[in-house]
């Protein structure tokens, strides 16, 4: 968060907010001040995961968690009730802004198999709140950014320029990060601790609850390695990313009481599931079976396994080589002919443009440098003629990386072609069934639509270890 954080402020402003002496930086805001803040982040918080899931059904068995947990917890007063909300994104996560607004996304509660699973998910989050984390990581953010520039100040004074500067203060953050890492582990420590309590008090059993971190934890590994994170990075990642190892998390948690789950929980949770939408939507458009499917524009291209998709305004990949952008503009007759022209004189910031045809789509190619902080970025964009609309492509690699994700970029743009509304597959679906006679883990697996190793994923998601049956009447989730 302060690598993003020193990205926009400008130097002046930091400098600035140290010679007033009326301001209170580092200080833990007002709940309503922190209200504030909060709302004041949600609609870029929103358009980066995906926006809000349209399920009444869904809603009201979040809110009926929140309601029952938040009972048995003392909620400051100007958090209660607590609001929550789903995100419409299969990416399992949770979410407490600062304000005290909660946000669980339709993944994490399809990753859940128990009602007390989920319900720890959401304890968790609930303690954030009540620990007022949100407002004590801005203060503690604050505080730590003044402090850098006091201790970089000679050497800030010494720079000639606006983005020396900037580099110098994102330098000097880097090299402690530890430390704020190490204030997020504590709070993360500190709302599981908490999450336990309520749990407790709200009549779940807590054993599930490191189970499912155990099993998040599987989730998210698996994923950095389909990007092609290799284990030392993944274990780089993990130790700044300011979450402590599920093995220091469950341990820290001390024995947890396992108690039978409440009759009608699981069926609830079930019911909830079954019929969810597995794939997630980008920019009007999907990844299926590497692609990614567009059918309002009758577009795809394929997609190479290490590049995975973002929410935002426009649709972008990202890769541990690399990022590609995709947008489709609406154009006027005739602009893509003045475009290339425009390109192929020069009068643009591409070099060595040229124009083609792939697949039958006229295209024109050119290639670019950029600088970013003390990076040099290399470029190459294609412009695509759909007729009514241009579409480009753009990728962004730092220069050492560009032979490895060449190739990569190759295969997508390569791959762009014209599609029919036919070709495009349906969204697959979770689908809840219960264990009947002559079931198998691998005979379910064949009848499912995951991508990959598709036992290894089904297990995954029901929370099944390797060589463990099923029994008779047990709930199984597949997705078709």
């Amino acid at each position: 968060m302060l690598a993003v954080l020193s990205r926009f402020f400008s130097f002046g402003l930091l400098i600035a907010l140290l010679s007033c002496s009326t301001n209170q930086l580092g200080v833990v805001r007002s709940i309503e001040a922190e209200k504030e803040l909060g709302e004041q982040t949600i609609p870029d918080f929103l358009r980066a995961k995906g926006g809000l899931f349209d399920s009444a059904e869904t809603q009201r068995y979040v809110e009926s968690l929140v309601a029952k947990l938040s009972a048995n917890t003392a909620i400051p007063d100007g958090f209660n009730p607590i609001p929550i909300k789903v995100l419409d994104t299969s990416t399992p996560s949770a979410y407490a802004l600062p304000g005290g607004s909660i946000y669980v996304s339709r993944g994490i509660i399809a990753l859940a198999n128990e009602e007390a699973e989920l319900a720890g998910v959401i304890a968790h989050e609930i303690g954030h709140v009540v620990a007022r984390h949100s407002a004590k990581s801005v203060a503690a953010n604050e505080r730590f950014i003044l402090d850098v520039i006091q201790n970089e100040r000679d050497t800030l004074q010494r720079a000639g320029s606006e983005a020396q500067r900037i580099e110098i203060l994102q330098n000097a953050i880097k090299s402690r990060r530890s430390e704020v890492a190490a204030f997020s582990k504590e709070q993360e420590l500190e709302a599981d601790r908490l999450a336990i309590q309520i749990l407790t008090a709200s009549g779940y059993g807590s054993s599930g609850f490191g189970g499912f971190l155990r099993r998040l934890d599987l989730w998210q590994t698996r994923r950095a390695e389909k990007m092609g994170v290799t284990p030392r990075e993944l274990e780089d990642l993990a130790e700044n990313s300011g979450y402590p190892e599920i093995s220091q998390r469950v341990a820290a948690l001390g024995r947890l009481n396992d108690l039978p789950a409440a009759p009608g929980t699981q069926e609830r949770l079930m019911s909830v599931i079954d019929g969810l939408r597995f794939e997630d939507e980008f920019n009007g458009g999907f990844v299926r079976d590497a692609k990614y499917w567009q059918p309002e524009h009758r577009i795809s291209f394929d997609v190479p396994p290490q590049f995975f998709p973002l929410h935002g305004e426009h649709l972008r990949f990202v890769s541990q080589k690399g990022g590609v952008l995709l947008r489709v503009d609406r154009t006027l007759p005739g602009r893509f002919d003045r475009l290339a022209q425009g390109l192929q004189r020069g009068k643009s910031p591409f070099r060595s443009a040229r124009s083609s045809t792939i697949n039958g789509i006229p295209v024109i190619i050119g290639k670019t440098t950029a600088k970013s902080q003390d990076e040099e970025l290399v470029g190459q964009v294609l412009f695509f003629n759909l007729g009514t609309h241009v579409a480009s492509m753009t990728m962004l690699s730092n220069k050492e990386d560009e032979r490895e994700a060449q190739p990569l970029f190759d295969q997508m743009t390569n791959s762009f072609r014209r599609i029919q509304p036919d070709e495009v597959p349906q969204f697959r679906r979770y689908n809840v069934q219960r264990i009947v006679p002559g079931d198998s883990v691998s005979g379910l697996a064949r009848t499912t639509a995951f991508d990959g190793d598709r036992e290894a994923a089904m297990r995954l998601l029901n929370g099944l270890d390797v060589g463990q049956s099923l029994a008779i009447g047990d709930w199984i989730k597949l997705v078709r």
